[in-house]
C-alpha cells in the first residue's frame, strides 16, 4: 500500500522498524476525520456525499487498479482537509487482491459479510462504501450487532425511512445493491458506485 500514489490517498513516506515494531511515517493532513463530523451530528445531503465520494471512490479505484484492497473503509479512515478535499488513509489491513493468507480482518460495523468468512474482493470495499454512505445520510449504522453475521444476511432499513428527504431519490435502491449479501449484486467497482450516486435525484 505504501507504493500507492494518488492525490486522494494519504501518502506513506517511510516505514521504520524498531524493537520489533513497525512505524509508518505518513503525510500530514490538516483536517478532521469524517467519523468526528458524523458524531457531532453534521447533516450530509446527497450533494455533499457526491462531492466527498468523488474523492474517496477515485482513491479506492486507484488501489484496486494496483491490485490492493483496503478492507477497512470507514468514516474514521477518511480525512477531510481544510480545503474540502477528502483523503483515504490507514491501509493497515490492505491485501493484495487474490493473494496472501486469508484471515478475518476489518471493522465489524463496516466490513462486508464475506469478510466475516475470511473472504474478500473489490466488492468488499464497495460494500464498505455503501455503509459509509448510509451512515452519512441517516446518522445511523445499517447494522449495530452484536450478531453482525446474522444481520447482514438481510438488507437494513431503507435509508428513506430514517431520513424522509431521501424518498424518491433512488438512494434506497443504490444502497440495497451496495449492501447486498451477494457480491455479484453490488456495483461493479468504486467508480460505478460513484456514477450511480451521481445519477440519483437530488434536490
Amino acid at each position: 500500500a505504501a507504493r500507492l500514489s494518488h492525490p486522494y490517498i494519504v501518502a506513506v513516506h517511510d516505514i521504520i522498524e524498531e524493537a520489533g515494531e513497525l512505524f509508518l511515517v505518513m503525510e500530514f493532513v490538516d483536517g478532521r476525520p469524517l467519523d468526528t463530523l458524523i458524531a457531532e451530528g453534521r447533516k450530509f445531503t446527497l450533494n455533499d456525499c457526491e462531492t466527498l465520494f468523488s474523492f474517496v471512490c477515485q482513491a479506492v479505484a486507484c488501489a484496486h487498479w494496483n491490485h490492493v484492497l483496503h478492507l477497512d473503509l470507514k468514516p474514521g479512515n477518511v480525512m477531510l482537509d481544510r480545503m474540502g478535499f477528502a483523503k483515504v488513509m490507514d491501509f493497515g489491513l490492505a491485501r493484495r487482491g487474490g493473494s496472501g493468507p486469508r484471515e478475518i480482518a476489518g471493522t465489524p460495523t463496516h466490513m462486508a459479510p464475506e469478510q466475516h468468512r475470511a473472504e474478500y474482493g473489490p466488492a468488499s470495499d464497495v460494500y464498505a462504501l455503501g455503509v459509509c454512505l448510509y451512515e452519512m445520510l441517516t446518522g445511523f449504522l445499517p447494522y449495530v450487532g452484536p450478531d453482525f453475521v446474522g444481520q447482514k444476511r438481510n438488507l437494513p432499513a431503507p435509508p428513506s425511512t430514517l431520513n424522509a428527504a431521501l424518498a424518491g431519490t433512488g438512494v434506497d435502491e443504490l444502497l440495497a445493491s451496495a449492501l447486498s449479501p451477494d457480491m455479484a449484486q453490488r456495483p461493479a467497482g468504486a467508480l460505478p458506485f460513484l456514477e450511480a450516486l451521481k445519477g440519483l435525484k437530488k434536490g
